[in-house]
């Protein structure tokens, strides 16, 4: 009778075929070769390409331990960090803030715009009130030449000053 394949040949193993007698009980074996070519299962990435280096990639013959490894290309695309603030914005210089890429040593600025708000410090009395004149007192921004007057008010007078009102 015909051969049956009973066990399909591998890339590495042998398989058999059995024919029948169609009259009587007499079967004949025959060997079916291994064939030599390896069935891969689906590859599984052993490492993940980054934007500078490549990645690998493994698939496995599902009848034997022959391995393939392919692979993947590096992406060039950069996976930037957090900006981290180099130089903060005054009211009147632009600030400078960085990001890394996570995988290699470049490297994004961002300009943060000069903000226009001053930072005032402390009024530095210049003229001191007196009972019938105002006074004067000036605050400087701390990052530029911008000033700020404030008038202090004429005190009165009073016992302090020996003046009465009339």
């Amino acid at each position: 009778g015909e051969a049956v394949t009973v066990t399909e040949p591998t890339c590495v193993d042998d398989g058999l075929a059995t024919a029948k007698c169609e009259n009587c009980d007499y079967t004949e074996d025959t060997v079916l070769p291994a064939t030599g070519a390896h069935v891969m299962g689906e590859a599984v990435t052993v490492t993940e390409p980054t934007c500078v280096d490549d990645g690998l990639a493994t698939a496995k013959c599902e009848n034997c331990d022959y391995t393939e490894d392919t692979v993947l290309p590096a992406t060039g695309a950069h996976v930037m960090g957090e900006a981290v603030t180099v130089t903060e914005p005054t009211c009147v210089d632009d600030g400078l803030a960085t990001a890394k890429c996570e995988n290699c040593d470049y490297t994004e600025d961002t300009v943060l715009p000069a903000t226009g708000a001053h930072v005032m410090g402390e009024a530095v009395t210049a003229t001191e009130p007196t009972c019938v004149d105002d006074g004067l007192a000036t605050a400087k921004c701390e990052n530029c030449d911008y000033t700020e007057d404030t008038v202090l008010p004429a005190t009165g007078h009073n016992e302090e000053c020996g003046h009465t009102e009339e």
